[in-house]
Formats: structure tokens, C-alpha cells, sequence
């Protein structure tokens, strides 16, 4: 059976916060806008340089540190205008929501979009995404 070809989703948020998150996310989204995809990075400034590792401008990168609650992401997400988040998995460090990840996909779930998170740490499930 012959495969059929998708069309990209039309803009991608890709949005972490710890720098093992940007680590295991920055290829994928580099990979992503090398093939043409249009994909809008986000992630604290802390971490921008990571993004440079795998050829992405680290200017290019909008700081999300202040997008750490419901309506700060609901803003993110109109300005945006994602079709699909592709989020990182920084742990919780309270009961969650608490990170820009976690609220990235409750705002995706809001607004009836896909989402995806790329693991980086082989545990703490529960806490990142159990709520």
C-alpha cells in the first residue's frame, strides 16, 4: 500500500526550559526548519546557546520566562498561532502545573490542538506528566 504524504502542520510551537530539554528538542526543531517547516522557539533566555549548537540563531529564540501561568500562555499561544506544540519535559519543581511545559499543554489541550513532549530524563513521570 502506497503511503500518502501529509502536509506539515502550519506552524509549530516549540517551546522547553531546562537545558537538558533544549538538548534533546533543539535537533528535532532544527531539523524541522531545515525541511521547511515554520516552527517558533521558545524557552528562557538561560538557554538560548543551545539552540546555536545545532545552527539555530539564538535571536531568533522569543523568551518564555515569563510564561509560566495560564493566561501569560494563552497570550504565547494567540500570538503564535501554533497547529501543533512540540514541548520539552522539564520536571515539576511543585505540584503541577508549574512549568512552561505543563502549561503549554494544558493551553494546547484548551484550544484542541496536538501536542507532543520529548523526554530527556528516563523517570519522574508522574511529576511531569501524571496531573
Amino acid at each position: 500500500m502506497a503511503s500518502r504524504k501529509t502536509d506539515p502542520p502550519r506552524r509549530i510551537l516549540v517551546l522547553t526550559r531546562d537545558r537538558g530539554s533544549v538538548q534533546a528538542v533543539a535537533p528535532v526543531a532544527a531539523s524541522l526548519i531545515r525541511d521547511g517547516v515554520a516552527v517558533t522557539l521558545a524557552a528562557p533566555s538561560l538557554v538560548h546557546d543551545v539552540f546555536g549548537e545545532v545552527g539555530i540563531s539564538p535571536a531568533t529564540v522569543a523568551g518564555t520566562d515569563v510564561a509560566t501561568d495560564g493566561p501569560r500562555m494563552a497570550a504565547l499561544f494567540a500570538h503564535v498561532g501554533p497547529s501543533l506544540l512540540l514541548a520539552g519535559s522539564s520536571p515539576a519543581r511543585r505540584a503541577p502545573p508549574s512549568t512552561p511545559e505543563q502549561f503549554a499543554i494544558l493551553e494546547a489541550r484548551r484550544r484542541g490542538l496536538p501536542s507532543m513532549a520529548i523526554l530527556d530524563y528516563w523517570g519522574m513521570y508522574r511529576e511531569g506528566f501524571g496531573w
